[in-house]
């Protein structure tokens, strides 16, 4: 059954302590199969930056979170700092290849040199559902 609407999941794919492996990340995206409508999803920290504990299995995290986004969204492979929407509309689907996804928002939040944040209002009513908007956090902002 598919069902209608607006959903997220906001990280927290998999617990802190357990292994990082593309198999439940896949375990976890299934689900979003079965959805109509709009789906915000965003990585957390256990997701891919905890990856490099030994209990978790020793990965790089820059390379869990290339495996994060092989499946749960198509990227760019270069990772940037800076803010900026859009929607790619073709990815990577495992294992059977590509496909149209007709619901992405890709949304790349500031990063390490420029500590803000975003506002998103979800409107269903609107053919785009998502809006982004970026918000500057005045004190982090470097002189110029």
């Amino acid at each position: 059954m598919k069902l209608p609407g607006a959903h997220g999941r906001c990280g927290r794919g998999r617990a802190g302590s357990g292994r990082c492996n593309d198999a439940l990340l896949q375990k976890r995206f299934n689900p979003f199969q079965t959805l109509q409508g709009s789906v915000i999803v965003t990585s957390g920290d256990n997701d891919w930056t905890d990856c490099h504990r030994p209990n978790n299995g020793n990965d790089l995290p820059t390379g869990c979170l290339a495996g994060f986004r092989d499946i749960n969204y198509p990227i760019d492979p270069a990772d940037s700092p800076y803010f900026h929407v859009d929607r790619p509309f073709a990815g990577p689907v495992k294992p059977s290849g590509n496909r149209i996804r007709e619901n992405v928002t890709r949304v790349d939040n500031f990063g390490a040199q420029n500590v803000h944040w975003v506002e998103v209002c979800v409107s269903p009513r609107d053919s785009s559902v998502f809006r982004v908007e970026p918000r500057i956090v005045k004190a982090n902002v470097f002189a110029r």
